[in-house]
């Protein structure tokens, strides 16, 4: 069990090299084997490829970090040094959990214009 809040502090300490050095986290994040279309892992980190889910979203980061099976998500973008921290609280909520981790990618890629 974990607060949101808890669960960002750990990767932002875990990716900024507060937690382990930066070479073993690279080697952990490596892609060794692939769980599911669109779910790779490394050795305790997974990569998701938003690609292999649907063509439509090739062209969005790929993340890196974990899911948990209570539709958990917590998931790192290096490239734009982005956060992404996802809890529903129900396997049965899996599919939209996904849904709504792509949807909040495209809007930090994308962001409104104003006007």
């Amino acid at each position: 069990m974990s607060t949101l809040r808890d669960m960002l502090r750990f990767q932002q300490a875990l990716v900024s090299g507060q937690l382990i050095s930066p070479g073993l986290l690279a080697r952990m994040q490596e892609p060794v084997a692939r769980f599911r279309k669109g779910i790779h892992n490394g050795f305790g980190i997974m990569e998701i490829r938003f690609g292999e889910f649907f063509f439509l979203l090739k062209n969005l980061p790929r993340l890196r970090g974990h899911i948990g099976i209570l539709s958990t998500h917590l998931h790192y973008d290096q490239a734009s040094d982005t956060h992404y921290v996802i809890s529903y609280g129900d396997t049965r909520r899996m599919g939209h959990s996904f849904q709504r981790l792509a949807l909040l990618v495209r809007q930090v890629e994308s962001p409104p214009h104003p006007g």
